[in-house]
């Protein structure tokens, strides 16, 4: 073989290759079986912190599982008896006086229109050729085939809802078996480290469940009170649980409940549906940018950017489950790049490292490391100077000696 290299080392590296090969494909053509068990370990985690209270109380696990299961189930059952019917009523309604208040806007409009200057008219559609019966024929030739396909698209997401609930349940009965076979596969001197980092995974998603539990708690109130005080919209409360529900997906999921509030709006009174829009997307804009990103940067301190970036990726990826999922996800990569690369490989572990910035051109790099005594951590300040584009660093690092400040608080 070539120099420096032997047959075993050339026969170990050819296999490491071909089995990364095979690992790329077999996770490409099984990703969205992955993302359905990783959606399985979400919902079982979620769903272990009341099940940990319940059992705490003195209920045995099982009966814990059953109450909040079946408690979760029928809230959704309830919510959706309550809703549905409401929606299919006034949509029924908006398109049964759909025609009526087309002709009527088509008549003032025509009005308005010929009692305008000739260079005006030339500027504006004319709508004096179009009919109901137009719009009509081309809604129903582009809405026919999204039926036709409707049955197979409910039966395929009720389907995987079914896999997902029933995965997060056996998750649930006994997560100790899965925990004691991925220890058993790990070599003995690592055990410790790998039950380490299963632990920070779960402390990950803890996290994002909290944040995103504040999320739906505040946007769900604003939007209630301000649909149903301000502007008297009916099921406003529902309205703002859907609202709710959809920061579960940020950046887009803002754009779902659009659709019923507008239809429970024009059901009610046209006249309020920009005031009752502008409102909304106002509420959207305050927790979205301000409320939200306050704390899933203090819970698990993810950048708004990388979030709506890795969005993008997890669908290209993996679909709609991946906007889902993309936060949780994005969580769990960083977990496993800080514990595995950062601590482990790198050494880095407690190291904390900012950025201070003393004018338009000089850094500061300040690595605080912690004492292995005890005492104070060591910090160590490294400026660099910015000359055009690139960044010069100076001749020898700038080190200060133990200070006596205290550690931040990993809480804080």
């Amino acid at each position: 073989m070539g120099a420096g290299l032997t047959y075993s080392e050339f026969l170990k590296r050819l296999v490491t290759i071909v089995v990364v090969v095979i690992g790329v494909i077999g996770f490409w053509y099984l990703r969205q079986v992955i993302m359905l068990a990783f959606l399985s370990a979400v919902i079982a985690v979620s769903l272990s912190l009341p099940v940990g209270r319940l059992e705490k109380s003195g209920m045995r696990r099982s009966v814990a599982i059953a109450v909040t299961v079946t408690g979760v189930l029928s809230v959704i059952a309830l919510f959706l008896a309550i809703i549905l019917p409401a929606m299919l009523t006034d949509t029924t309604t908006l398109v049964e006086q759909f025609p009526d208040a087309f002709n009527e806007v088509r008549s003032e409009y025509i009005t308005w229109y010929l009692d305008q200057d000739a260079n005006i008219r030339n500027l504006l559609p004319d709508i004096n050729e179009l009919n109901i019966d137009q719009i009509t024929s081309d809604a129903a030739d582009f809405v026919s085939p999204l039926l036709a396909d409707a049955g197979g698209i409910v039966l395929g997401v009720l389907g995987n809802i079914l896999v997902v609930v029933l995965v997060a349940v056996f998750l649930l009965l006994d997560p100790k078996d899965y925990v004691r076979g991925i220890i058993m596969l790990t070599p003995p001197e690592y055990r410790s480290r790998a039950l380490e980092v299963m632990v920070q995974l779960r402390a990950s998603l803890t996290a994002w469940l909290t944040a995103l539990t504040f999320s739906i708690t505040v946007t769900t109130f604003m939007v209630a009170i301000a649909l149903g005080i301000i502007w008297d919209v009916p099921n406003a409360l529902a309205l703002g649980v859907i609202a709710g529900l959809m920061t579960i997906i940020p950046n887009i999921g803002l754009i779902v409940p659009i659709i019923p509030i507008s239809i429970f709006t024009l059901a009610d009174d046209p006249v309020k549906l920009p005031f009752v829009l502008a409102t909304y997307i106002a509420i959207q804009t305050i927790e979205s940018n301000i409320l939200t990103p306050s704390i899933v940067k203090q819970q698990m301190n993810i950048p708004a950017a990388l979030t709506f970036l890795f969005q993008l990726i997890s669908a290209v990826l993996f679909g709609f489950i991946g906007i889902l999922m993309a936060v949780p996800l994005l969580a769990t990569i960083i977990t496993l790049v800080r514990e595995l690369y950062v601590n482990d490989a790198l050494g880095q572990q407690g190291v904390k490292v900012d950025l201070e910035y003393d004018g338009a051109d000089t850094i500061h790099v300040v690595t605080s490391t912690p004492n292995q005594d005890g005492g104070a951590p060591l910090v160590v300040t490294q400026t660099f100077q910015a000359i055009g584009p690139q960044v010069m660093p100076p001749p020898e690092d700038i080190a200060k000696e133990p200070n006596n400040i205290p550690e931040p608080n990993e809480d804080s």
